[in-house]
């Protein structure tokens, strides 16, 4: 008898455990002019390189963010992508310096974003950068929550 209490006992507590450590999980998020995205990290080159290709798409709000090591030009193409996106190139002080919008998957080969420099590259859904009013020179606020 005391060790089924002792085994349910030990399964309540691994089971509250779990359960307060996938509470505790971080979410990234990028908040812009009163704008809040929960975003994916694409902080190494495998991610970088896959992006959003051979996805079927973006839950709203919710959004892919590329960091580069440095500020630099970077260039985004279509690849595989199934859907249309707006991509928010940003600096190193989180300002947007370009917003190329509704870009499709059919403008493949071209490239989006070199002739500017840019740290960090956030892709989003088509349209929402317009539906959040979103301008060159708005600053972004990066937190892990």
């Amino acid at each position: 008898m005391k060790s089924k209490i002792l085994i349910t006992s030990i399964i309540i507590l691994v089971v509250v455990f779990v359960l307060v450590a996938f509470s505790a999980r971080k979410s990234p998020q990028i908040t812009i002019a009163g704008n809040t995205w929960v975003v994916e990290l694409a902080d190494t080159e495998d991610k970088q390189t896959l992006g959003l290709s051979s996805r079927a798409s973006l839950v709203e709000k919710t959004g892919l963010l590329f960091t580069f090591p440095r500020l630099d030009k970077q260039y985004f193409w279509m690849k595989d992508m199934l859907f249309p996106i707006d991509m928010i190139f940003l600096d190193d002080k989180w300002k947007i310096v370009l917003i190329e919008s509704n870009v499709g998957p059919e403008t493949f080969p071209t490239t989006f974003g070199g002739q500017i420099l840019a740290k960090y590259v956030l892709e989003v859904n088509a349209g929402e950068a317009k539906k959040a009013d979103l301008k060159v020179g708005d600053t972004a606020v990066f937190q892990i929550n």
